[in-house]
């Protein structure tokens, strides 16, 4: 095999998305010269196909977490479990879909579990938070339903 031949086996071994033109191209590869290929990570959206790159995350410089609130949705009450690290202050923020705050609730150092009473609330979709010393570390969705 020269080396235009192997340019071009090379090019359809990383083609995406995998079909078995790539998948013998691959196998070529690695039969003849050891060369292992990652396959491709696939993306579906409605038939719409695009590669997935891979994500650097920043941790924030803190160890607070919020969860998701269980059950969600709920009619009564929820619960939303957290963490605020020893020595910070906190608070977890409910507010409506336009970002109008409805209720503050002072965050508790350690690990937690703050229980949310319907109350006035109406049936809709809400956010809520988590601000640890004045930096937002999380806001997730909250479902009440009638």
């Amino acid at each position: 095999m020269d080396s235009t031949q192997l340019a071009y086996i090379t090019e359809l071994a990383h083609k995406c998305p995998m079909d078995n033109t790539v998948a013998n191209a691959q196998a070529i590869l690695y039969l003849l010269y050891g060369i292992e290929v990652e396959d491709c990570v696939e993306y579906t959206n409605r038939s719409k196909h695009s590669l997935v790159k891979d994500i650097d995350f920043v941790l924030p410089d803190t160890d607070a977490w919020i969860e998701e609130n269980f059950p969600n949705p709920f009619t009564d009450k929820t619960y939303i479990d957290y963490y605020v690290p020893e020595g910070s202050e906190g608070s977890i923020f409910i507010n409506d879909m336009y970002g109008r705050k409805l209720a503050e609730h002072k965050a508790l150092e350690g690990e937690n579990i703050l229980t949310v009473e319907k109350g006035n609330l109406a049936p809709g979709i809400y956010s809520y938070g988590l601000i640890v010393d004045g930096q937002i570390i999380e806001f997730k969705k909250l479902v009440i339903k009638q």
